[in-house]
């Protein structure tokens, strides 16, 4: 009998992004997450799920600008949690933090950040 065992730990490259972005699983972004000592609630998860959608319907743009995603996110969150302030209370590291942990390459809009 053969046993298989399944890394848990994704693949990452020096910046932090997944290496093969098809591995993503929300056990991925979890432990993504984890490394940067965040942890997901229902709202870090809509953002998440917004954005892998967006990559999905715009594969050549990868992400949107933070304005767009704003606007996209007031009937997820509300007007009054829809804001960039709040996005960052969510993601401290922006939305560079936010792509990675949703399994998205880099975007060429990102600034080169080491997590």
């Amino acid at each position: 009998m053969t046993q298989t065992i399944i890394n848990t730990e994704p693949v990452l490259d020096n910046e932090g992004y997944l290496v093969d972005m098809t591995t993503w699983t929300k056990e991925t972004a979890l432990e993504i997450a984890r490394l940067d000592e965040l942890a997901l609630t229902n709202e870090h998860w809509l953002i998440i799920n917004y954005l892998r959608n967006f990559y999905q319907q715009f594969p050549t743009i990868k992400t949107p600008t933070m304005r767009v995603l704003i606007k996209e996110l007031i009937p997820l969150l509300g007007t009054e949690k829809a804001n960039s302030i709040y996005f960052h209370q969510l993601f401290s590291k922006g939305l560079v933090q936010a792509c990675r942990i949703a399994g998205l390459p880099k975007s060429t809009r990102c600034n080169k950040n080491v997590f």
